[in-house]
């Protein structure tokens, strides 16, 4: 009972957490449509390149395809924190910038048979830049412009996951995950004259709330080749999602900190549209040890609409992505002979265009430390951490340098805990 209401504490704790106003990113990219994109991983898929749409293991959730879910076995309790760090350059400055943030936390359970659930909150998008730039105007002088944005959105996701075919040498799963997204953007804009122009300074304030459904439903096969090497792959559809919006604009004139004169103020109300998306993915494990992966994804974002109907900057996303995992032996008495080891690399043509479509690529490592030995599953502390680039350093491009890490704490019950068992009398 001690161990259900820490977690219970726990997630009410990091629910509060996650749903505050966080500032979890300073890239100017952010700017854009929905802001930086976060992937549907935990800390162990982060590792291995941000693969996961073929890669089903009862010792860990995968919440990205939710045919996984019908693989778990015990109950598992995975909450994350993260760590992005970023150094930004263009031709003639830099700047650098680190954010710390509990990321997700995530309930999975066994049910009936080979039906798996999984219920929780991650980030959906995130927001954050602070930006400046200086014109010159014929009246106005030399004339400041100061660009600020924050906010993002998160998800409540609940998955289910159930094979519909099974047998010594084959499985087939099928699964849906719903997911409620909802949070909001704020974007201003600040405009400073020149002091001796004698005109007021202006800002200008952008409020977007935003909620709405999303569905995603996968698929997964995996097969026994013989003894030593087993394939699986899976494939996820994300439906085209509608969101919800109000959006409210005031402009107003101000000196110092007070208000001057109200401009305009107008409100929209309307959906915004997120395009579908694709994902597949191929899993090979080879005499146990080795788990080779291999992910594709893509999106159209020019198909996206604001309420502004607006898809500025926006182009077509795909991702391909490798991950490795080596373990030698999960039953082994010794800790590093039963730690699993990952690695992992992905390469992406971003949603942005300016000028250019922007390209990503990142390096990840991490491992995968067990903290008790039980024959097997366990619960385990999984550490992941990425290098990585977006963009070139030029006179209208920045170049984002970053560094991400994750800490997970994926729990799971032992021999002595009973977790959701109802009580007996003898």
């Amino acid at each position: 009972m001690k161990k259900i209401k820490l977690f219970q504490l726990l997630t009410c704790f990091v629910i509060a957490e996650i749903g505050s106003a966080q500032n979890t990113t300073s890239s100017p990219y952010s700017s854009f449509g929905l802001g930086d994109l976060e992937e549907q991983l935990l800390t162990p898929q982060m590792a291995m390149g941000h693969t996961k749409y073929g890669w089903a293991d009862p010792s860990f959730l995968n919440i990205a395809n939710p045919a996984s879910h019908s693989t778990i076995v015990t109950p598992i309790f995975d909450l994350s924190l993260a760590v992005n760090a970023i150094s930004l350059t263009n031709e003639t400055s830099s700047a650098d910038f680190s954010n710390t943030y509990f990321r997700n936390v995530v309930l999975g359970l066994p049910l009936k048979g080979s039906w798996g659930m999984s219920l929780g909150l991650i980030p959906y998008s995130k927001v954050g830049y602070d930006t400046k730039s200086t014109q010159n105007d014929s009246e106005l002088g030399n004339v400041d412009y100061i660009y600020q944005g924050s906010g993002g959105l998160n998800q409540f996701f609940w998955g289910n996951g159930i094979n519909i075919h099974s047998d010594s040498l084959q499985q087939l799963s099928i699964g849906i995950n719903t997911g409620f997204i909802f949070g909001s953007i704020n974007r201003n804009r600040f405009v400073f004259p020149d002091a001796n122009s004698g005109t007021f300074n202006v800002t200008s304030q952008n409020d977007n709330f935003m909620k709405g459904f999303s569905f995603n439903a996968g698929l997964m096969y995996n097969i026994k080749i013989n003894e030593k090497l087993k394939i699986g792959i899976g494939t996820t559809y994300e439906l085209s999602t509608k969101l919800n919006a109000i959006q409210t604009n005031l402009e107003h004139t101000f000196a110092g900190n007070q208000i001057a004169d109200t401009i305009s103020f107008d409100s929209l109300t309307g959906k915004i549209s997120v395009p579908e998306k694709i994902n597949i993915g191929l899993s090979t494990v080879i005499d146990g040890k080795w788990t080779l992966m291999l992910d594709y994804s893509t999106q159209d974002w020019s198909k996206f609409n604001s309420l502004n109907n607006s898809n500025e900057g926006l182009v077509k996303q795909s991702q391909l992505a490798f991950g490795l995992q080596f373990l030698h032996d999960a039953k082994d008495l010794k800790l590093v002979r039963r730690t699993r080891y990952r690695i992992g690399s992905r390469f992406n043509n971003t949603n942005l265009n300016i000028g250019e479509q922007l390209k990503e690529f990142g390096i990840t490592f991490g491992l995968g430390i067990p903290l008790k030995f039980r024959g097997g599953i366990s619960s385990s502390l999984n550490v992941s951490g990425e290098f990585g680039q977006r963009g070139v350093s030029s006179s209208t491009i920045v170049k984002e340098q970053f560094s991400r890490w994750m800490v997970g704490f994926s729990f799971t019950p032992d021999f002595h805990d009973r977790w959701f068992a109802k009580r007996k009398i003898n």
